[in-house]
């Protein structure tokens, strides 16, 4: 099972895109054996990481963190799970989406009208989620029996993405001369 592709709309850094009829970010082809998100400071790429997470777990572990370690509660560009944009009229009350698509079929939605994610002291957070198979929409206990095993730990995100800051990490605590073989070996490439 592989995350074939991801759509996103006004979820953190994710406005609504223009280009699309159904305003959404769409991201495909994410099922090839290697899949590479780059770009400049600022450009989404950590937003598209979060808006998976989000949609699977209801929560986004970086920006507890920064809450949990660091009681940066007050911080709201943390904590902030819809997108205003502070140079157009945005709806406020528009939906923040979040579409995962995998290879086999299976389809995960994940809605919020609200503007914070669940760590703030807020208590009117909520978001809905719905399944679908091949177009189907199907039951929590129907989606559970699909037994995805990377969902059944904590560390499903860490093991499967690498997080920026991990990244920053590895470049900053590893030999130059065991980068390349640690590298080839996280890749999955004989060398």
């Amino acid at each position: 099972m592989k995350i074939k592709s991801v759509k996103v709309k006004n979820f953190r850094g994710f406005g609504e895109n223009p280009s699309t009829d159904d305003r959404m970010y769409h991201f495909d082809n994410l099922d090839s054996n290697l899949t590479l998100i780059s770009g400049n400071n600022g450009y989404g790429k950590t937003s598209f990481f979060e808006a998976i997470e989000w949609a699977l777990t209801d929560n986004i572990a970086r920006v507890k963190k920064f809450n949990d370690v660091y009681h940066a509660n007050t911080l709201q560009n943390k904590n902030t799970l819809k997108f205003i944009s502070p140079n157009s009229n945005c709806d406020i009350n528009r939906q923040v989406v979040v579409i995962i698509v995998f290879s086999d079929g299976v389809e995960i939605c994940r809605k919020s009208n609200k503007d914070f994610i669940q760590i703030t002291d807020r208590s009117d957070y909520n978001s809905t989620v719905t399944y679908k198979y091949k177009g189907n929409e199907i039951t929590k206990e129907e989606f559970a029996k699909f037994k995805y095993p990377a969902f059944e730990t904590d560390s499903f995100l860490k093991n499967h993405f690498l997080m920026q800051e991990d990244v920053s990490a590895f470049f900053k605590t590893t030999k130059p001369e065991h980068r390349r073989e640690q590298i080839m070996e996280l890749l999955d490439i004989d060398h």
